[in-house]
């Protein structure tokens, strides 16, 4: 009875697993910006510090329809928690060639990357540049 149960209980455990929601890079296309956050785990002060000011900021990376996407060695997820695999987070890394353990990449609405920063992220510096991009809505160009 107790090898049933516990049969049971492994396959109910899986099935949510499975269930989670796994990133979508085509949701964002054309829809918003991304920036992707490269960093070796969660175990770290800067990554802890880095996802705090994001949290802090989310109003105003909302309204530049920025999504942030954090991106580990073993996986990660993106700004609604949709889970981003392992091999995901390792296609990212090529795609973007990612060779520093810390890296920030940002990409515009065209798809293209508009700027790369391999230390700790000033997001006002990010919300400079994105008020400046062609199709920015907080920004004075349309």
């Amino acid at each position: 009875m107790k090898k049933h149960l516990l049969s049971i209980l492994v396959l109910l455990i899986s099935a949510q697993v499975f269930a989670q929601k796994t990133f979508d890079f085509k949701k964002y296309q054309h829809q918003n910006r991304l920036l992707f956050y490269f960093a070796p785990d969660t175990h770290n002060e800067t990554v802890i510090h880095q996802i705090s000011v994001f949290e802090q900021k989310k109003s105003a990376i909302e309204a530049r329809k920025l999504a942030v996407i954090t991106v580990f060695k073993d996986g990660g997820w993106d700004e609604n928690g949709n889970r981003i695999t392992p091999e995901q987070a390792d296609q990212l890394r090529i795609k973007y060639g990612i060779r520093h353990p810390f890296t920030f990449v940002l990409v515009g609405k065209d798809g293209y990357e508009k700027y790369r920063n391999n230390e700790m992220l000033d997001i006002e510096d990010i919300f400079r540049r994105i008020d400046t991009m062609p199709l920015s809505e907080t920004g004075n160009k349309n």
